[in-house]
């Protein structure tokens, strides 16, 4: 999805913007993700077009796009905001509005290498524009994710274009409804957590923080559903010994749990690199490196996803020092206005050591108490060998 805002400038102002990019035009620029991307960029072009804007300096570390345009907000400059939502979300949307049998012509449409109306012709004429403006999404779409590579499958869509421009005129689907909240609306992107909890009638404390961006149990509004992108986050822990140390770091998390439809099955995957405490081994530090790819599959307010997943870690008390696992993650999420829910199982088995598996089940609660202010409760028992433990804890999140 894209939100387009307009910007409050006068007309001196946009000329000298555009006076700036005419005189930019040959000029590089190194990129960085993190600091002076596209985003940081956009704002040191307004800066130069008028001598009242001064907000590149707000950002010094990183520049997150959704902050950039608080920035922008702060500063008064925007006059007004439009959603233009994706090809997904606009497909999503009709087929919503669509029976199968509907849906099953339009796919024959594109697919099908022979354009053939008969079918077509059956149905009444509002039926035929609703059939031919969803098949043209979908032959967009599959261009659009090099899908399919046939030759004819460029020249279908403007003929589906043509087609539908014969009958029906007008809006035959209910538009896509924008979300509640904007980008801009959201949590804010840093994050910092206390927690207390207790495993094994052990208890301990949990400071965390979370540079960015975003969880999948974060408040959902001005967020995408499903998606997850945290970086460089870390926690310390200290427990009834008084002794405090690393408990996690994270170098990267990401996680896309992109939901299915009747038209097309995006892969949802994950993948994340981070240090951390396995009590398998007495609680040593150790690097691991996961990731995963399955379905998801939408239903309500809930997503139900299937992952497959592979595990790598290293620590000098692995036997050979590391350990491969691989297995099948069930997870469960639940979305709600001021609730979000999660349970979860993996079985994960030690590719070299054949008897060694490794199962957790857990289930977590998240409410929101206020705007940028988080709770929840996370449940967990773990089962590896011999060895099973319960781990239960209450955290308090705030977004700054």
């Amino acid at each position: 999805d894209i939100w387009e805002y307009k910007l409050d400038l006068t007309p001196f102002e946009v000329q000298q913007f555009v006076r700036h990019v005419w005189e930019m035009q040959n000029t590089q620029m190194s990129y960085y993700f993190f600091s002076e991307n596209c985003s940081y960029q956009l704002l040191t072009l307004l800066d130069a077009s008028s001598p009242r804007l001064n907000l590149a300096d707000e950002f010094s570390l990183w520049a997150i796009p959704a902050d950039t345009v608080r920035v922008l907000k702060k500063a008064n400059m925007i006059d007004d905001a439009s959603y233009r939502p994706s090809l997904l979300n606009r497909m999503s949307n009709m087929l919503n509005q669509l029976d199968d049998e509907h849906i099953d012509v339009a796919k024959a449409l594109v697919d099908n290498e022979q354009l053939d109306l008969t079918e077509l012709d059956t149905y009444s004429d509002q039926d035929q524009a609703q059939i031919l403006e969803i098949a043209y999404e979908y032959s967009r779409y599959l261009v659009a994710r090099k899908k399919v590579t046939s030759s004819y499958l460029n020249g279908r869509s403007i003929k589906l274009l043509s087609l539908r421009s014969k009958r029906q005129r007008g809006e035959v689907f209910t538009p896509v409804k924008p979300p509640a909240l904007r980008d801009d609306q959201g949590h804010q992107t840093q994050r910092l957590g206390l927690s207390l909890g207790s495993r094994d009638s052990k208890v301990y404390s949990v400071l965390e923080y979370r540079p960015s961006y975003h969880g999948l149990l974060d408040p959902q509004g001005g967020y995408l559903k499903g998606a997850e992108l945290s970086m460089f986050s870390g926690s310390l822990r200290w427990d009834e010994a008084e002794s405090v140390e690393i408990d996690t770091f994270s170098f990267i998390n990401i996680r896309s749990l992109a939901p299915k439809n009747a038209l097309v099955t995006p892969k949802s995957w994950q993948v994340n690199a981070s240090l951390l405490r396995d009590h398998t081994i007495d609680d040593e530090l150790v690097f691991r490196l996961k990731g995963g790819a399955g379905v998801t599959q939408e239903v309500g307010q809930s997503m139900f996803s299937v992952l497959l997943n592979g595990s790598g870690s290293v620590e000098d008390d692995y036997q050979d020092g590391y350990r491969l696992e691989a297995g099948p993650e069930f997870k469960w999420l639940w979305y709600g206005e001021q609730n979000n829910l999660q349970l979860g199982f993996e079985y994960l088995t030690d590719i070299n050591l054949h008897n060694a598996e490794r199962r957790t089940l857990n289930g977590v609660w998240a409410h929101q108490l206020a705007p940028d202010w988080q709770m929840r409760l996370s449940t967990s028992h773990s089962w590896y060998e011999a060895k099973s433990w319960n781990d239960t804890s209450i955290q308090l999140l705030h977004y700054f």
